[in-house]
């Protein structure tokens, strides 16, 4: 049996006391979409009655590996064993490159942040993730990578 626990945002707080941490947590690097990103960031753990060989809620507690809450059911999943699905490879190998992603925009594995329409070199990614989202669970042959198989 495995149970992993997450949240999707951390709980809202008074206004004027949010604004003050988050002010307070701000470094020099800081744009406004990484101070979004850190609301938007929370710990994950699983729970397995046995042992798992490789335990990312670990790393991730230890701030060693992120990962955003879209790869955590493929997660579970190599957790328990299972065959993974051309799904789920496919979600494997984005988070290769892509370990975070969402409503607001992406972290590369570099740990750089962009918003979802930056035209960079990740830009085919992006439009891949949208593809596979609206056919979830049926990937056409233009977004299977070489390397997913």
């Amino acid at each position: 049996m495995i149970i992993c626990f997450f949240g999707d945002y951390q709980p809202a707080l008074n206004g004027d006391f949010e604004n003050a941490l988050r002010e307070a947590g701000r470094e020099d690097t800081d744009t406004d979409l990484t101070m979004t990103e850190k609301i938007y960031t929370v710990p994950y753990f699983s729970w397995s009655n046995y042992e798992i060989p490789e335990d990312y809620s670990m790393k991730n507690s230890r701030g060693e590996d992120v990962i955003s809450t879209n790869y955590l059911g493929t997660l579970v999943r190599k957790y328990a064993g299972l065959e993974l699905s051309a799904y789920d490879r496919y979600w494997m190998n984005q988070r290769e490159q892509i370990p975070v992603f969402n409503f607001a925009g992406y972290m590369t594995a570099d740990g750089d942040w962009y918003d979802l329409w930056a035209e960079n070199s990740y830009r085919e990614w992006i439009e891949r993730y949208r593809t596979v989202q609206i056919f979830e669970g049926s990937i056409s042959p233009e977004c299977q990578l070489k390397d997913s198989q």
